[in-house]
């Protein structure tokens, strides 16, 4: 009898089918069972990304498994696919396709006003900006003081319009981006408008 007359089998793979992942992966790996022995590389294995080839995919004989270290251009915000085959030593391969989703959440930087500041006019500039680390477009809501403002959004920063806020008292923003896969992120901080020291919510001018 033919030794290796079976073709080798595929095990898990890293990331797992189906998995939702936050951050792209580093590398991507598939485990190999009842096989004596893959070919060495290049042919004891290939990896597709999202239809494009993996460059210096690598075979391990213990544990049995091919991997690869893909560069982060091929992932993509969203369904990702993968296509891996295996051959062992007797030229018997196998094939394994999975899927996995890649949701990358928008990330913000420092906001205006800074948070834990003082500010001393009632209508502040608010604004907040961000990324996306996967790409895409964004639209955002935000709300000041518990109450609905429409944001303005571009060039990666979001624009809150600011009532008119009380004085003497702490004013909390709320921003929420949302990029074009439904990635959702939310910003939250707070800052003190100190106009006139003790008089809470005037709007008069205070003189000594």
């Amino acid at each position: 009898a033919l030794a290796y007359a079976a073709p080798p089998v595929i095990g898990t793979t890293v990331p797992l089918s189906g998995a939702t992942l936050t951050a792209k992966p580093s590398s991507l790996v598939v485990n190999v069972t009842d096989v004596t022995a893959l070919k060495p590389a290049p042919l004891g294995g290939t990896i597709k990304l999202n239809g494009t080839n993996v460059t210096g995919v690598m075979v391990s004989q213990s544990p049995k498994k091919i991997y690869a270290y893909p560069p982060a251009g091929l992932y993509v915000n969203g369904t990702n696919e993968v296509t891996a085959t295996v051959t062992d030593t007797a030229n018997k391969a196998a094939t394994y396709h999975w899927h996995f989703t890649l949701a990358v959440l928008p990330t913000f930087g420092t906001p205006i006003p800074a948070a834990g500041s003082t500010v001393t006019t009632r209508t502040p500039a608010i604004s907040v900006p961000f990324t996306l680390p996967g790409g895409g477009s964004a639209s955002a809501t935000a709300t000041v003081n518990g109450a609905v403002v429409t944001p303005a959004v571009s060039g990666g920063v979001v624009t809150v319009p600011s009532p008119v806020l009380p004085n003497d008292a702490i004013s909390t923003v709320v921003v929420t981006v949302t990029d074009s896969q439904g990635n959702k992120a939310t910003k939250t901080w707070s800052f003190n408008v100190e106009i006139y020291a003790g008089m809470s919510g005037s709007t008069a001018v205070c003189t000594d």
